[in-house]
């Protein structure tokens, strides 16, 4: 992120980004306004506070934050100039509690605080458009710092939340696609075990940790949960909570 940041700071990046934002951004914000249901004081008025203080908490200008008719339990944050959070609908009809919204919301902030966003566009359109095996080798790095970055967002949702049960229940959630009570009956640590009893060859093992690094998107779930059980343990995180 600081030679990405670096790049950032050129004119010509600025100069790009404002000719995006007229090109793509505007045409995303207009599709959003269109067809799905802003987060404001006037409308779903609860998660608007929570945006919110997650803006507050993050140290971030508060995004747009939009509802959308998607049949998907899950987030995702838009727009490379101005970006904007989308929430699918179907995280209201699985009943999210408040610290539950906190750390998908925080997460999808993370991107933004961390100026991901732009970044993990631009790779995602190349790997939709460049065949994959030579995507795969030449934005190998890249694909890496893509999994990396949900981390990192993880780790911004957990800041929001402030409880990392809250953090791994919500995780289930969007794993299964099932509701917070049903997600309350999911043992994490169990789950992280599950492994163990298999009887897996070498073999196999190496084929699926190939397959690990041509994935552009979310890391495996037990990685996210270990990851984010040892920043909830580190100076990083609980300088955050000690009294000045």
């Amino acid at each position: 992120m600081e030679e990405l940041n670096k790049i950032n700071e050129s004119a010509l990046a600025k100069y790009i980004d404002n000719n995006i934002k007229a090109i793509i951004d505007d045409r995303t914000s207009i599709h959003l306004a269109n067809e799905s249901i802003e987060v404001t004081n006037r409308q779903f008025a609860d998660l608007n506070e929570i945006v919110v203080d997650c803006a507050r908490i993050l140290g971030v200008r508060k995004p747009r934050v939009y509802i959308q008719d998607l049949p998907s339990l899950n987030a995702y944050t838009t727009n490379i100039a101005d970006p904007v959070i989308v929430l699918h609908s179907s995280v209201l009809r699985r009943n999210f509690g408040s610290r539950e919204l906190r750390f998908l919301i925080g997460h999808e902030m993370g991107h933004i605080a961390c100026h991901h966003v732009k970044w993990e566009m631009i790779v995602r359109a190349i790997v939709e458009q460049v065949p994959r095996p030579i995507a795969d080798v030449g934005l190998l790095p890249f694909l890496k710092w893509v999994r990396e970055s949900e981390m990192s967002a993880d780790n911004a949702g957990l800041i929001c939340c402030q409880d990392l049960r809250v953090a791994e229940k919500t995780m289930v959630m969007l794993l299964l696609d099932v509701d917070s009570e049903t997600a309350a009956k999911i043992d994490v640590d169990a789950a992280l075990e599950q492994k163990r009893d298999l009887d897996l060859s070498k073999i196999s093992e190496i084929a699926v940790w190939l397959e690990q690094l041509g994935v552009y998107d979310h890391p495996f779930f037990p990685d996210r949960i270990r990851q984010l059980r040892q920043y909830s343990k580190s100076p990083n995180y609980t300088h955050l909570w000690e009294k000045e």
